[in-house]
């Protein structure tokens, strides 16, 4: 048994982690700093090269140059991680202790040990149920649904943005009020302009290098604010909030991922929600994240409807879509890749990718060659430049809306 082997793999059902997962692995979805994948490097110390996915994702993975093994047999086998839950250390400690076993919590498996990994999911799963089972005693954060990516994100990030650490060289910027400052990390190569206020008082605040805090911007933590990342003027941030890299945001956010690369430059309240690379939210766009009556609230994918046992739940959004001026989203909205969505009013529930969305009317399938030129010119104002196996991914997700659109 060669336990310095570890490899991950998806869920045998991925259908409820739409739309975080129709360009990236399940392992690769972040819920706030990490991913599965990397948080499960940083607790046990280790590179993790060994990757079993759906095969749709092995063309972007293998261009990524970190000499991945994605989808191959693993002769002496090794020890088999699920990406349905959230990685911590005691529980990585219990797996590692339990050789030769498969291991459980309430009837699911979170990981096993395998003589042989073979590249055939449904074949390994069956595998693991021959072998010895035990239950692991302490709780595990099941990540089960793109929903659950906002709940263990609302859940951890204090303790995330804990092990991110300071930055070694912290600017002190004239005129900006600090609260809490031994808890306030800025990059010296950041921007942050007099009159705002960053408020470390209920959580780290982080400003990574190269950000931009135009004045008067109100941030209380927990808050990270990734490289190249601008905060717009009059911007009221209240944590736990994630902006990833390149993203440039306004009005309010509160308990939100921006995942990276993510425009939202206009007035307009975003509330616990996830937001997808290359998404853009047009001016006055609100995501409603609580229903009136306080009750947890429903998620709908494609005609299945599921309680995500939430109370406040705002919008998952997949990487490209995008909001006109004054766009309204119904609490617990699932939007796939690539829609567009405009008109007065609330919008369904469910978008599916790759459609028109006019209030009132029925979506329209969206044209491919007319996406990707759209898609091409957002991602260069980004300096990104659309790799050919990145397309090709597209076209395979066009090609399966396409085909569901069809038959319904």
């Amino acid at each position: 048994m060669n336990i310095n082997r570890i490899i991950i793999t998806e869920p045998q059902e991925t259908e409820l982690y739409f739309p975080l997962n129709l360009l990236r692995p399940v392992f690769d979805v972040k819920f706030g700093m990490f991913t599965f994948r990397s948080l499960t490097e940083l607790l046990s110390g280790r590179i993790i090269n060994d990757l079993l996915c759906d095969e749709r994702f092995y063309g972007v993975l293998n261009e990524s140059g970190n000499n991945l093994k994605i989808n191959r047999d693993v002769s002496g086998g090794g020890l088999v991680l699920v990406s349905n839950h959230y990685p911590e250390k005691q529980l990585l400690d219990f797996i590692f202790s339990n050789t030769g076993k498969a291991i459980y919590k309430n009837g699911k498996l979170i990981a096993f040990h395998a003589t042989d990994v073979i590249s055939d999911v449904n074949k390994l799963y069956t595998s693991a149920e021959e072998m010895e089972k035990t239950e692991y005693p302490g709780e595990v954060q099941f990540f089960n649904s793109s929903w659950d990516a906002v709940k263990i994100f609302k859940q951890n990030f204090t303790t995330q943005i804990g092990l991110k650490g300071v930055n070694e060289t912290i600017a002190k910027p004239e005129g900006i009020h600090q609260i809490n400052p031994e808890n306030i990390s800025i990059s010296q190569d950041s921007v942050v302009m007099p009159g705002s206020v960053l408020d470390a008082s209920a959580g780290k605040v982080i400003v990574e290098a190269s950000a931009l805090i135009e004045p008067y911007v109100y941030i209380k933590g927990p808050a990270y604010i990734g490289k190249n990342v601008t905060i717009k003027t009059g911007t009221k941030i209240y944590g736990p909030v994630y902006i990833g890299y390149f993203s440039k945001v306004s009005g309010e956010i509160s308990s939100s991922i921006f995942h990276s690369l993510v425009n939202k430059q206009h007035d307009g309240f975003t509330g616990d929600s996830y937001f997808c690379p290359f998404v853009n939210l047009g001016a006055d766009t609100v995501t409603s994240n609580l229903k009136n009556n306080y009750s947890y609230i429903r998620v709908k994918i494609r005609e299945a409807e599921f309680n995500s046992g939430m109370q406040f739940l705002g919008s998952l959004i997949g990487d490209h879509s995008k909001t006109s001026i004054n766009t309204m989203l119904n609490t617990g909205s699932i939007v796939g890749a690539f829609a567009n969505i405009f008109g007065a009013g609330f919008h369904p529930k469910f978008i599916n990718s790759f459609t028109w969305n006019e209030s009132g009317n029925l979506p329209e399938l969206y044209d491919f060659e007319k996406a990707m030129i759209t898609t091409k010119a957002a991602m260069s104002r980004r300096q990104t430049e659309m790799s050919d196996k990145y397309m090709e991914l597209c076209k395979m997700l066009y090609d399966q809306t396409s085909l569901v659109m069809k038959l319904n």
